[in-house]
């Protein structure tokens, strides 16, 4: 089996699925190609996402994929200190978002195989050529360009030449309960913890609530073995709940820092591939479905101008750049100097964000924030960044 397409995305979470949906709407033919037996079948992820920013690119939320809506955030700091973000937010039923994106873009005319692994990618006349093994059997798939939207380790990226590693002390190594208890019955805000009493390295845990008494209670660590991180989510978990049930468990990376180069010939990266993730919240939704966009529309403009070359895909890295890399690059620096701080210093960071709203801001701005309310941490910070 032989076949040839403008365009195959490998991987249908929601970068995936949406780059599929974005292509095929502005018609391009499209393959959406998913190694997992049925789409949403693994999640490792808290599945927050605020409202307004998903509503910029989804329109109006079709509630049967919501799991619940919170108010806001609280993040608590090592001293019980807390700062408030009164932003509502969806926490999305992550299996069926993620197919109901998956959806769309077969609706826009994308087609889909399951149970499809991408082993190879090697390039023939101009086009990408993908190995694909399905049921048993291995062929070759043929495209004008490729969307690799397979997650933090993407093998594709590898294969195709880019370099997506990066530093063992960026990666956040996370493990997630679904828990349920009745101290989670009235729930409606979401909650983080920092500190190095929780996180000793840098890193948080958070509880995200489901309704009905559900919640996802996680941890993310920087750099860490995996039978730590269950230690330290089990003390919290045994420290804050009198009773519970841990109805289920999931573990996995994300990745903490960018990295220099998201195209080559015939490819994109997009989503944990691309390492389109916030490096002060680990968010990586709403900029797995972004990078999306952005890849299928620079896919569309370099088909038809007959150049599919890294050179006329160069148009991604300049669009990435600007909507997101240079607020991550920063954002990148300043988190990493805060995983340095000491409790103390962290419990004095909250006490001073009392009484500031942050509803409506930027990560970054959030910074910028913080480092005015307190003339002290810009010194710092400057002379962390001229000694790394």
């Amino acid at each position: 089996m032989e076949k040839e397409y403008d365009v195959i995305v490998v991987g249908a979470g929601p970068g995936g699925s949406w780059a599929a949906k974005i292509a095929a709407e502005i018609g391009l033919n499209v393959l959406l190609v998913e190694q997992q037996r049925s789409i949403g079948y693994s999640s490792n992820c808290a599945e927050g996402v605020g409202q307004r920013h998903i509503e910029e690119i989804l329109g109006p939320v079709d509630k049967k994929y919501v799991s619940t809506e919170i108010k806001g955030l609280d993040v608590f700091f090592p001293d019980g200190t807390n700062a408030s973000v009164n932003d509502r937010a969806y926490i999305l039923d992550r299996p069926l978002f993620e197919r109901h994106l998956a959806t769309r873009a077969m609706d826009a005319g994308a087609d889909i195989l399951m149970r499809a692994k991408a082993k190879g990618f090697a390039k023939e006349n101009g086009k990408a050529k993908l190995e694909i093994l399905h049921s048993g059997e291995k062929f070759s798939l043929f495209a004008n360009v490729v969307i690799a939207a397979d997650g933090p380790n993407s093998n594709i990226g590898r294969l195709a030449g880019i370099n997506v590693g990066i530093d063992n002390a960026d990666w956040i190594y996370c493990q997630q309960y679904l828990l349920y208890s009745l101290e989670l019955k009235d729930l409606d805000r979401a909650k983080i913890y920092i500190g190095n009493k929780y996180t000793p390295g840098g890193g948080y845990v958070w509880i995200f609530p489901k309704g009905n008494g559900l919640a996802n209670v996680g941890i993310g660590m920087f750099d860490a073995d995996r039978s730590i991180i269950a230690g330290y989510l089990d003390k919290f978990v045994n420290a804050n709940f009198s009773k519970y049930g841990i109805m289920g468990i999931s573990a996995g990376k994300i990745p903490g820092a960018s990295i220099k180069a998201h195209s080559a010939d015939n490819i994109l990266l997009v989503g944990d591939a691309a390492r389109e993730v916030n490096p002060l919240t680990g968010g990586g939704i709403r900029y797995a479905m972004l990078s999306g966009n952005f890849a299928a529309r620079t896919a569309y403009n370099a088909i038809k101008n007959g150049d599919t070359s890294a050179e006329g895909l160069r148009e991604y890295e300049k669009i990435l750049w600007e909507k997101t890399g240079k607020e991550f690059d920063k954002l990148y620096k300043f988190t990493k100097f805060a995983r340095a701080l000491e409790d103390e210093k962290l419990n004095k960071l909250g006490r001073s964000l009392q009484g500031i709203d942050f509803s409506g801001i930027s990560s970054f701005s959030f910074v910028a924030k913080l480092l005015y309310a307190n003339p002290w941490l810009p010194f710092e910070y400057a002379t962390y960044k001229i000694k790394n």
